[in-house]
């Protein structure tokens, strides 16, 4: 079974939803493949630094940290560990360790349609980056995005539109020649997935798209299930890969033209020109990283900011065997904020001071049996952990101990704790 990989995408505004349209090349060629994923969201500022802990390269060109990136572990198909940045390189790296279904990544039209795309794009740039700014997103990624790009000089309007014909009649064109179901005549390919990217940029943003079908998936599952929300499905073994893009019987590619400009007026459209649009990837975290608050809570050095769940988990067992063996102050100084947010009882304040000194003499007095430890995230996003334990106090005798951390990285930033005695149970696996 394939392990778990994670995307790195860029929220909206609440609600938030996937709209970026690189990334979601990259999130259509996961549900194509059935593979398992979860989202980690960034803001703009969050990005390169977000990349970076990772010790991902920077790009040769263009901008140095963009998404789509993904972490890939390591499994009997994909023996190395390791992040990939861009969608191209995803597509290989994701084809040749899981070669079926196939994205037919040599068609000659995809080479094709991503030069067209590519000139269609430098003339609505301005359009694009304007509607961006205007509707999609988060205070610190437009703040991030107005400072760092200048759209004064890009043409708007019909003037935009106008040096945009050309391109997009000629993608009309080589659609219309294939002769459907797929943009390769009966084979699906990435041309399939990088074009159902505009459907669902379109489904996303809460348009349609009358140029094209829906997203068509078996099994009961309809596209707005496909594009809703988060996109983060977590039992993908549901989608069938069968992913199609049904050209309609418009008259293209007049048609292409007066649909993508009336949707793309709505910022309805935006994927079909995601090749010019690095600069304009990277919001909200829900997944475990907000770099302001790993700082400002002072996390140690011997934390990351940013973290597979896999890693995240091995810091909460770590923490936790420390707690066993009676290290306390070792745990909190490597693992948790010097200012981490505290909610429990017999602590009477926030950081690890107050902690290791209300703790430690209870601690010495008990000893501790780790029973088991998990990291996940809610539905919006917020990661944290659960360890399980029991205790055997000197002063109270048996009980259960439930540690609840939220993280970001492999920090521990916020710490809430329950417990109850075992008194007089007659069941043998009393709690645990």
């Amino acid at each position: 079974m394939a392990e778990e990989i994670t995307l790195f995408d860029i929220p909206s505004t609440p609600p938030n939803k996937a709209w970026s349209s690189n990334p979601w090349k990259t999130r259509l060629v996961l549900n194509y493949k059935a593979l398992p994923y979860r989202t980690h969201w960034l803001e703009f500022p969050d990005i390169a630094p977000c990349l970076k802990s990772h010790d991902i390269p920077p790009n040769a060109q263009g901008i140095a940290y963009t998404v789509p990136t993904i972490h890939f572990p390591s499994s009997r198909n994909h023996p190395k560990d390791e992040y990939i940045m861009e969608s191209r390189a995803i597509a290989i790296a994701l084809e040749t360790a899981y070669p079926e279904p196939s994205l037919h990544l040599d068609a000659p039209q995809l080479a094709k349609i991503e030069e067209l795309r590519g000139q269609a794009f430098g003339t609505l740039i301005g359009v694009v980056g304007r509607r961006i700014l205007a509707t999609l997103l988060n205070e610190s990624s437009k703040e991030y995005l107005e400072a760092s790009t200048d759209l004064s000089g890009c043409p708007d309007g019909d003037e935009a539109w106008n040096r945009a014909r050309p391109a997009l009649e000629a993608i009309g064109a080589l659609l219309k020649e294939a002769g459907g179901p797929f943009v390769m005549g009966e084979t699906v390919s990435q041309l399939t997935t990088d074009i159902a990217a505009l459907r669902a940029r379109s489904q996303s943003t809460g348009g349609s798209l009358s140029t094209w079908q829906t997203l068509q998936t078996t099994r009961s599952l309809h596209s707005e299930d496909v594009v809703s929300g988060n996109l983060n499905l977590p039992n993908l073994s549901k989608i069938v890969p069968t992913i199609t893009l049904r050209i309609s019987p418009l008259n293209l590619p007049s048609e292409l033209f007066t649909t993508l400009k009336m949707h793309f007026s709505n910022f309805l459209a935006t994927a079909f020109f995601a090749t010019a649009l690095p600069v304009l990837s990277t919001p909200v975290q829900p997944s475990g990283f907000n770099i302001s608050e790993y700082q400002s809570l002072g996390c140690p050095n011997t934390t990351k900011p940013s973290a597979s769940q896999q890693e995240q988990l091995q810091a909460i067992i770590s923490f936790d065997n420390l707690l066993v063996q009676k290290q306390l102050a070792t745990a909190f100084n490597t693992y948790a904020a010097t200012n981490f947010i505290n909610h429990v009882a017999m602590i009477p304040g926030n950081g690890t001071a107050l902690a290791i000194q209300y703790l430690v003499p209870a601690l010495n007095t008990t000893s501790l049996t780790l029973l088991d430890d998990w990291v996940g995230s809610n539905a919006q996003g917020v990661i944290k952990s659960t360890s399980y334990l029991r205790g055997d106090s000197q002063r109270r005798g048996l009980g259960v101990i439930v540690n609840i951390w939220r993280l970001v990285g492999t920090c521990l930033v916020e710490f809430w704790q329950v417990g109850a005695p075992v008194m007089n149970s007659t069941n043998p696996i009393a709690y645990f």
